[in-house]
């Protein structure tokens, strides 16, 4: 199994040339899991490209799932960090980051 990560807007690597490679490789199925919190336009745009993709790879299984969704867990989360931010606790792992440019500098 591969992992690949892939775009569907103006970001690189785009699904397309995603599945290219995977089909060069010798894949013979692949599984599209959306990461979007939400449904819309990109989720639409993905079917689209799926379809596409299916035509001109018929030999391949491509497959998607629906969107990754809004979970309990995601409210618990957003809640710690606002009230982390309230409190000032709200620093990110990286902010302590000695290579990390200063805004404004």
């Amino acid at each position: 199994m591969i992992v690949c990560l892939a775009f569907t807007g103006i970001t690189h690597p785009r699904l397309e040339s995603v599945v290219r490679r995977q089909a060069r490789l010798g894949m013979t199925q692949i599984a599209v899991l959306p990461y979007y919190l939400f449904t819309g336009t990109l989720m639409k745009r993905i079917e689209r490209q799926i379809e596409r993709l299916r035509i001109q790879y018929p030999r391949l299984c491509i497959e998607h799932s629906g969107h990754f969704g809004f979970e309990d867990e995601i409210f618990a989360l957003l809640d710690e960090r606002v009230a982390a931010a309230g409190a000032e606790q709200g620093l990110l792992a990286c902010d302590g980051c000695p290579y990390r440019k200063a805004v404004g500098s």
